[in-house]
């Protein structure tokens, strides 16, 4: 390549190379001389390709030497304003090998091609609102972090949730929450966002989400009035709406996720009277599952009333759920107690037009109460939705939750 080179200017210059060193470039910069040589015979050239053709001509470079400590101080010093590595790879005339060493050896956090997109890194740091306790669960369930693996000499700290196509929306959302100008990626059948950052990700890892954290995920300590948002998150990321026939009549609602966080998840439910949770297992991962349309309701609407953020069609399914069954959730529930004020006092036909039931559901709560006559709790309340007409002075009465 250099004997080429020096062949070129010798022919085009009519003149050996030594000479029209003497008149063209003697005095001259390495960047003067590649600018006159690309100016009169139009080949570009780089700095190591003439500084080797001087070096085989004898011919010496003007410019003083810079020492290796200067040309680090240098390198340091551009990097750290901003300068890409290539382009300090361009100026100081060294390979980009030599440019990461220096990096590592001074303890320089390298940046990366997506850290020209800005995001609010402590959004994470305090976990004190609605929208930061829902992303850190459906980060908890959906999202995955890198935390500080190395890979090509390159040190990686890394947010990653990816979601089906479907639910573009609702990273759009998580991107306009911290503040991120960078881009969503699009795929076939899903999207992804990536955002890489070393304080984020430790934010992360102080609220338990971890590296590799299918099998070991726990529920972060949180303030009470941040949990119901906290589940939420979870819920959106890895909960699942069933209904049980095509007309919708029956619905069950389940979660799946690691064992630590399965025990809190059901610790959480108790806290609003659903005692009845089905535990399974398929190999290491757990799932909880309860049904029954006024549990369901229960949990749903603990979990998204009055929320201002949430996954759009999860929501959609419980408002849908809510309009259809509402009147039945809202109906008065009558106690032990109060249907046998009914029995005592009045007929079966006076109980029917009272109550608005047939005969049959009063001969079967007939046969409830003469079964719990003994029960150590006369208070209790079944599922008996009825329309009162008119209400009586001295039986038990409750509502439904």
């Amino acid at each position: 390549m250099r004997e080429k080179l020096i062949h070129t200017i010798e022919r085009l210059y009519g003149a050996s190379f030594e000479d029209v060193f003497k008149e063209k470039f003697h005095k001259k910069t390495i960047d003067e001389c590649r600018n006159i040589i690309y100016e009169d015979i139009g080949v570009e050239i780089s700095k190591t390709q003439l500084i080797r053709v001087y070096k085989e001509k004898n011919i010496k470079v003007k410019g003083r030497k810079i020492s290796d400590e200067d040309l680090e101080k240098i390198l340091i010093s551009e990097y750290r304003s901003g300068k890409s590595i290539k382009s300090i790879k361009d100026k100081i005339n060294r390979s980009e090998d030599y440019i990461n060493r220096i990096l590592k050896e001074n303890n320089i956090e390298k940046r990366y091609k997506n850290k020209k997109s800005f995001y609010n890194e402590n959004f994470f740091k305090d976990i004190n609102t609605e929208e930061k306790a829902y992303w850190l669960g459906f980060i908890c369930a959906d999202g995955s972090v890198r935390n500080g693996r190395q890979k090509n000499n390159r040190i990686r700290y890394t947010l990653k949730i990816a979601l089906s196509g479907v639910d573009y929306s609702h990273l759009v959302k998580f991107k306009t929450s911290i503040n991120y100008s960078g881009k969503i990626k699009k795929y076939s059948n899903m999207c992804e966002i990536s955002i890489e950052g070393k304080k984020i990700i430790k934010d992360l890892e102080k609220n338990n989400i971890v590296e590799n954290k299918t099998f070991i995920t726990k529920k972060p300590n949180l303030n009470k009035n941040m949990e119901r948002h906290f589940w939420r998150g979870v819920f959106d990321g890895d909960g699942c709406i069933t209904y049980h026939s095509k007309d919708k009549k029956q619905m069950s609602i389940s979660l799946c996720g690691s064992i630590f966080l399965i025990s809190e998840f059901k610790k959480f439910l108790h806290t609003i009277e659903v005692e009845k949770i089905h535990t399974r297992k398929d190999r290491n991962i757990y799932s909880a599952s309860t049904g029954g349309n006024i549990v369901c309701y229960k949990i749903l609407n603990k979990l998204y009333n009055n929320s201002t953020i949430f996954l759009k069609r999860k929501k959609d399914l419980f408002l849908d759920f809510k309009n259809r069954y509402e009147k039945t959730f809202n109906k008065k529930t009558i106690s032990i107690k109060g249907l046998e004020y009914y029995f005592k006092n009045y007929n079966d036909i006076e109980i029917m037009n009272i109550l608005n039931i047939s005969k049959t559901t009063i001969w079967r709560y007939k046969k409830r109460i003469n079964k719990n006559l003994t029960t150590k709790n006369p208070q209790r309340t079944y599922g008996i939705y009825m329309k009162v007409r008119e209400k009586p002075t001295s039986c038990g009465w409750g509502s439904s939750k």
